[in-house]
């Protein structure tokens, strides 16, 4: 159950960071996309490919919420910055809870 509940969570986390992405100009979805100089050259996605968006987006919640970051998508506005300081937070206390389980587990005397 706790393995729905996380990938629920990652979903609607990845929904809220493409509606993020998607009102802002010069979001990490549309960064390496315009042909001229408003925005930075960056990683490019199809942005008219609604698979790819998702699928990055996916890729961003869980490189954030699991501590890793590699960086390679990341926020480029305002309100990008604060979401994704509020998911980097978030990815602490759920790390934090997961390796505490874990490690009850593992020092429980129950056999599985």
């Amino acid at each position: 159950m706790l393995l729905v509940y996380l990938i629920s969570a990652c979903h609607f986390i990845g929904c809220a960071w493409i509606s993020i992405g998607k009102m802002n100009k010069c979001s990490w979805i549309e960064q390496g996309w315009y042909d001229d100089d408003i925005c930075n050259k960056g990683i490019k996605i199809n942005k008219d490919n609604n698979q790819d968006v998702y699928i990055t987006a996916m890729y961003w919640v869980i490189t954030t919420l699991t501590t890793v970051g590699y960086g390679d998508f990341k926020g480029y506005t305002p309100v990008e910055y604060g979401f994704q300081m509020l998911i980097e937070f978030l990815g602490i206390g759920v790390f934090s809870f997961l390796m505490g389980a874990i490690s009850a587990l593992f020092s429980s005397d129950i056999v599985i």
